[in-house]
């Protein structure tokens, strides 16, 4: 892939300048000041104890707001990828350079995964540090970091869908609608009787039965931690989707 490291080195510097960097880093570290400080508000006012079970539950509270927001934020970042460098011509000025279509996509998807990464990172430490300043040393930081690294790759994972739709379509809303449908299609979907360990978005309840194991169980439904085979489904997604988007690209008029 001629001229790959250099365009990964300036998508990152993109990255940092643009309002998409400052987008995720701003949103996902809002989140953690929000869930950590308003619950201790509330338990100082109604003077709770500030114990470990609380500080566990704030540490999933994050985890699942963002799973549900994050996943908007990072399908609005993704959706235009492709679409926009191709319509804005970028990528047909970019390429009469010695760049390959090849990598071209793959650092356009690098810079996507390493802005989701620190972003999530940054919010993730922040979220952790605070919960232990506010409550009590929750005693799950390994659990709490396994839990972000499944969050972590669904936003990769659905980041992917976006980028894929965006090297298919120059219309950044379009590419986004698909890809929001596929992540809201998943829900009933994954309903259906003896698929549920297969959709990715599964791959969550499994992250949060990891994460707290000693939640109750609901009868009615099939045990979170059998779902763990959606976690690979997922990670084996990402490479395949990514793959059509430059089978999509290299094809396309720019």
């Amino acid at each position: 892939m001629t001229g790959f490291w250099p365009l990964v080195r300036k998508e990152v510097q993109e990255q940092r300048r643009t309002w998409k960097f400052l987008a995720l880093v701003g949103v996902f570290t809002a989140l953690a000041l929000l869930i950590s400080i308003i619950p201790f508000i509330v338990a100082e006012v109604k003077g709770e104890h500030q114990g470990v079970e609380q500080a566990r539950d704030v540490l999933g509270g994050f985890g699942i707001s963002i799973f549900t927001l994050g996943t908007l934020v990072t399908i609005s970042i993704a959706m235009g990828s492709l679409g926009n460098e191709r319509s804005s011509g970028t990528a047909a000025m970019t390429l009469t350079k010695p760049v390959t279509r090849s990598a071209f996509v793959a650092a356009k998807f690098l810079g996507l995964v390493l802005a989701i990464f620190a972003a999530l990172a940054i919010a993730s430490v922040a979220m952790y540090v605070l919960t232990f300043i506010l409550f009590a040393d929750p005693r799950a930081g390994a659990n709490f970091a396994g839990f972000m690294a499944v969050i972590w790759l669904w936003l990769v994972f659905i980041g992917s869908i976006a980028f894929f739709w965006s090297a298919m379509f120059s219309q950044q809303l379009l590419a986004g609608g698909l890809a929001l449908f596929l992540f809201v299609a998943q829900a009933p979907l994954s309903e259906i009787p003896g698929t549920e360990r297969y959709w990715p978005v599964n791959s969550i309840a499994w992250a949060g039965d990891y994460f707290d194991p000693d939640e109750d169980e609901n009868p009615e439904n099939p045990d979170s931690g059998d779902w763990w085979t959606a976690l690979p489904i997922t990670a084996g997604g990402i490479p395949l989707l990514t793959l059509g988007a430059w089978g999509v690209f290299r094809r396309k008029e720019l």
